[in-house]
């Protein structure tokens, strides 16, 4: 019997540790904890840029430049579809649930003619504690992050960029170019993101 409480003592106490690493807590309007589900992030094999660069670029141009007025015409699902349909198509991806996602979002930059960020290295990250974030962003981007009074730049080369020793999240990701400044949050979001004009 002793055997059976001393094993069931065991597995409450590795539950235990998973939810206190894994799940976060956050005051409720009582001022109780209430538990949240740890946020969905993902390590990407290849960033937006990298697949697109690779299996898009010689029919559809540098960062979308022979795309034509029906791309720009395109609805925010009819997108969407158009981004999976040619990922899985001609592009003959096998691409996860995320990657398609990252790729939609670069392409509604592209149509939005706003600047594009993603981290691809969040899983390991977030929940791995790796010492630097990497990520794609698109051409003349600055890219900082911003936690209280610390702010840290990107080192940029191409379209790929890296942080070293960045803040613990939740932290700012600030995207900017000339034109615009778009900002988020991890973990609660892994690349900007812009609504239609």
């Amino acid at each position: 019997m002793n055997r059976y409480k001393l094993a069931a003592a065991a597995w409450c106490s590795v539950a235990a540790a998973f939810f206190l690493i894994h799940c976060q807590t956050t005051p409720n309007s009582s001022g109780a904890l209430a538990v949240t589900e740890p946020p969905a992030v993902y390590d990407l094999k290849d960033g937006p840029l990298s697949v697109y660069d690779n299996h898009c670029s010689r029919c559809h141009g540098v960062n979308g430049s022979l795309y034509g007025a029906s791309f720009y015409a395109l609805d925010e699902h009819d997108l969407e579809y158009e981004v999976y349909d040619m990922m899985t198509g001609p592009a003959q991806l096998k691409p996860s649930t995320a990657e398609v996602e990252a790729m939609n979002r670069y392409h509604f930059a592209i149509q939005q003619k706003t600047p594009f960020a993603c981290i691809t290295n969040a899983e390991s990250f977030y929940m791995n504690n790796a010492i630097s974030l990497t990520g794609e962003s698109t051409p003349n981007t600055m890219i900082t992050l911003n936690k209280g009074q610390e702010e840290i730049a990107a080192v940029i080369t191409k379209h790929k960029w890296t942080v070293q020793n960045p803040p613990q999240p939740p932290f700012m990701v600030q995207v900017s170019n000339s034109d615009h400044t778009l900002t988020y949050e991890f973990p609660a979001q892994q690349w900007s993101s812009v609504e239609k004009e």
